[in-house]
């Protein structure tokens, strides 16, 4: 993840206190990592679709019965 100048943030809610997620913020995307594999790759979505995936996982949504 090139994040020169963004604010890389971590997860803190993790079940063993390590995190577990990476996220930067550029104009207009939200940059996603595994915080311990780091060389494999970010995934990149829309501020909008990031936001639409934090709410559904808040509320709940995404669980597979």
């Amino acid at each position: 993840m090139a994040h020169h100048g963004l604010g890389v943030r971590r997860s803190v809610h993790s079940p063993l206190g390590t995190p577990q997620v990476e996220i930067a913020q550029a104009p207009g995307l939200t940059c996603i990592r595994d915080a311990k594999h780091r060389q494999g790759g970010t995934v990149q979505v829309t501020r909008k679709a990031f936001l639409a995936f934090v709410k559904a996982v808040k509320e709940d949504r995404l669980r597979r019965d």
